[in-house]
Parts: C-alpha cells; structure tokens; sequence
C-alpha cells in the first residue's frame, strides 16, 4: 500500500491518473447525487493551485495495485487553524483495516499548526436512509470511532 500525497501543480501532474481512479471508483460511487457533491471540475482546479487557493486544498490516497484503497480530500484554513475533512472514502474492499484513521493521521501531519480537524456530515434525523449511499446513523458511527465528536450546528 503506498501513499500518495496531493498538494500543489505538480504533485497534480504526477498523479492526474490516481485522481481520476478516485473520481470513477469512489467519490461519483459513494456521492451519487449531484446536488450534494462538489463538481470535481472544481475540486481539481483548488487542487492544482495548492497553496495559492484559499482554503488550501490537499488529497491524500492510499493505492494499491492499481486501485485506489482510500482518498481524503480537505481544505485547510490557516486563520482559525483548522481543517475540515471534505470528502473520506474508502474503498468497500479494503473497510475495517484502519486505512481511514491512517489517512486522516496523515492529513494531520501536512498541517503541523492546525488546532482541529472537523467534518461535516448528514444529521440522521432529518436525512431518510435512502436518499444516503452509507445510513447516516452508520456514518457518524464511522465518524466517532475515528475520533471525531458531533457539534449540533443551526445553519441559518
């Protein structure tokens, strides 16, 4: 298993065929409704600019063979030191061998003065099983047992 860190131009022209890999097998997959992802056309070009975007944007895979086994994809903002987790998945095959706690350690170490890591997730209340590729109540299950803890946030 070898891990791939996405951060700037040319870490981006490195690995352009690990990112579609991503794209095709897990983030259209495990976000299939339009309307609550981001245009990976978008997601690419915060990439590319790395350091020159506001947040920064960065992506860390772990790959194997010619699979991508877990990708997180997170922005980070330097004002209040944080960095939000925008999209961690993992690839059903390879669940329950640690790979997103690895990564998310990873993550926290391109940020050596971040403060907190946050992510913001489906509330299962108010979100029906169905409209959700994983049960928002397991979701925050996956959430917890990473570490993460629920903040109850009214937006306005």
């Amino acid at each position: 298993m070898e891990l791939v860190k996405l951060r700037g131009q040319d870490s981006y022209t490195q690995f352009k065929p690990w990112i579609d890999k991503f794209r095709d097998s897990l983030y259209i997959p495990n976000v299939p409704d339009p309307n609550e992802r981001e245009p990976f056309e978008v997601i690419e070009a915060r990439l590319q600019k790395g350091g020159e975007w506001w947040p920064r944007t960065d992506m860390l895979m772990y790959v194997s063979g010619d699979s991508v086994a877990c990708g997180c994809i997170t922005d980070y903002y330097p004002e209040c030191q944080s960095i939000e987790v925008i999209y961690l998945v993992t690839d059903k095959d390879y669940r329950e061998q640690g790979l997103a706690k690895k990564i998310l350690d990873e993550t926290s170490d391109l940020y050596p003065d971040a403060l907190d890591m946050y992510v913001e997730a489906d509330n299962p209340a108010l979100v029906s099983v169905d409209s959700s590729p994983i049960d928002p109540d397991t979701r925050l299950g996956i959430y917890r047992k990473l570490g993460f803890s629920v903040i109850n946030i009214k937006y306005i």
